[in-house]
């Protein structure tokens, strides 16, 4: 099993070895039976601003980029922040194919619409009011 939470102070200068900026946050996931860390984000808040920088791994273990990019938004979420803004090293390809985004010029994720919206369903496109 994995579980997925807000890195701490330590555990970010470890992830990214000191070299992190102002206002850098992460959340890592950890196999609850080794304890090892086996992915993280790294993402800030800053001036209501929600970004995303990097979601590792990204490509090679897509069901493990969606679980951490999923909490990742959730802690936007919870803090009344619904656009999730991506940087450039953002795993763009790994939210194409998770469907996240419609194309590799995306730049901006509307949470709610993601977290509300199948668009993996054989039926097509839902929301939760249908």
């Amino acid at each position: 099993m994995i579980h997925v939470k807000p890195a701490t102070s330590n555990q970010i200068a470890e992830i990214f070895d000191n070299n992190i900026f102002d206002g850098a946050n992460a959340m890592i996931a950890t196999d609850t039976e080794t304890g090892e860390v086996v992915g993280h984000s790294k993402f800030s808040i800053i001036k209501g601003i929600f970004t995303i920088y990097d979601i590792v791994p990204a490509e090679k273990d897509i069901w493990l980029c969606d679980l951490i990019s999923r909490a990742t938004m959730n802690y936007a979420i919870n803090r009344g922040i619904i656009l999730c803004s991506l940087d450039k090293e953002a795993p763009k390809s790994a939210f194409l194919l998770l469907r996240y985004i419609e194309n590799e010029q995306t730049d901006c994720i509307n949470i709610i619409q993601l977290f509300t919206m199948c668009k993996n369903c054989s039926k097509g496109t839902k929301t939760l009011d249908n």
